[in-house]
């Protein structure tokens, strides 16, 4: 295989399936809110940002007429509005909840804004600038949304308000469309995957630092041998009572 192929079609095709599976990320984490009707320590700040990153994205692609930025976004758009759906219906605070309808609104508005510009203008640079700028600050607000909570994370000592999964495909979704983005001179998609992987490396700092205090902190319960056949004891005799 030669270097060609790999940075032109080997990468992007890895950072298509990357940024599917980072989208895919926060799944599980929302799936098991739903089930417990509870949101815990799920940070929904970044779900409008993944929807507005992700459509922005899509027409960016279309309009370059680059399948691999297509198909690295456009899944994430169904994603995203289930995220943003399931954190709308267990918020418990209603300041919260107002918030993510201001974020989702607004960006639907911007959304709205950004392609009536597109429509009315003739030059293909200009098209291909304002979906990509603007992909550009979402897509770069989406990735640094996760830090939103670092103050919180540093004082408590307690990173479990990361989402691993989607820090870990962050981390490798970066680092191929940065490549990519290199080779084909692409500034939107590499500046934006440059700061993306700076992203991904911080919060992983701050796992392996402080990974999740909770459940650090749990005591640790030793019962000897001596003990344990007093229990087993005390077990057989309620059960032959």
């Amino acid at each position: 295989m030669s270097l060609e192929t790999f940075t032109t079609v080997v990468a992007p095709t890895l950072g298509a399936i990357l940024a599917n599976l980072m989208y895919l990320g926060p799944l599980i984490e929302v799936i098991q809110a739903r089930k417990k009707e509870n949101l815990g320590q799920l940070n929904t700040f970044v779900f409008p940002w993944i929807l507005g990153s992700t459509i922005c994205w899509t027409c960016y692609g279309f309009v370059k007429m680059d399948p691999f930025v297509i198909f690295a976004n456009i899944f994430g758009i169904l994603n995203s509005l289930f995220y943003i759906l399931t954190a709308l219906r267990f918020e418990t605070s209603k300041r919260a909840a107002q918030l993510l309808e201001l974020q989702t609104m607004a960006l639907f508005s911007l959304m709205a804004v950004l392609n009536l510009a597109v429509i009315y203008s003739d030059s293909q640079s200009v098209k291909e600038s304002i979906f990509g700028y603007g992909a550009l600050i979402l897509g770069l607000i989406m990735f640094a949304s996760p830090l939103s909570t670092m103050a919180t994370v540093i004082k408590d000592k307690d990173a479990s308000s990361i989402n691993k999964g989607f820090l870990i495909m962050q981390l490798f979704n970066t680092t191929m469309w940065t490549i990519y983005g290199l080779v084909i001179m692409d500034f939107s998609i590499l500046i934006l995957n440059a700061l993306g992987l700076v992203s991904a490396i911080t919060q992983c700092c701050l796992v392996l630092c402080f990974g999740s205090a909770k459940e650090a902190d749990l005591p640790v319960t030793s019962i000897s041998p001596k003990m344990t056949k007093k229990l087993a004891y005390e077990s057989n005799a309620i059960v032959h009572a």
